[in-house]
């Protein structure tokens, strides 16, 4: 298990199991290293498949999961048209309008996990 400090007394727990159990993952990811990372902070949970690049080893790091699931998150914080303009995706898509509705998913995930210190965690992670 792995911790991430939020300030003192306050932790964000990891742990990572090797593979992801969803096949929607298998052809897109196939080149990735998949993990399954489960987030504990305070008495909720959160459970998310992570992909890494084949040269990084070892397990993931809680940072670097928080922070892609924030990158996730403030996608899903954008209209769909500005998602659509910001990725280079065509309004008319079936496939950008999933991809959005994924990170409104990882968002309301992520908040419901993080509570009130969402802010806070957020602007720890994105170094503000």
């Amino acid at each position: 298990m792995q911790v991430y400090v939020v300030q003192p007394g306050t932790t964000i727990r990891m742990t990572a199991e090797y593979g992801v159990r969803s096949e929607k993952y298998r052809n897109c990811m196939r080149d990735m290293t998949p993990w399954t990372c489960r987030l504990k902070y305070q008495r909720r949970q959160m459970t998310t498949p992570f992909f890494m690049g084949r040269a990084l080893s070892g397990e993931p790091e809680v940072r670097d999961v928080l922070e892609c699931l924030f990158l996730d998150a403030s996608a899903g914080e954008m209209t769909f048209d500005e998602f659509c303009r910001e990725f280079g995706y065509d309004t008319d898509s079936r496939r950008a309008y999933d991809a959005w509705e994924a990170c409104r998913r990882t968002r309301r995930r992520l908040r419901n996990l993080l509570g009130d210190d969402y802010d806070l965690i957020r602007a720890r992670i994105e170094g503000r």
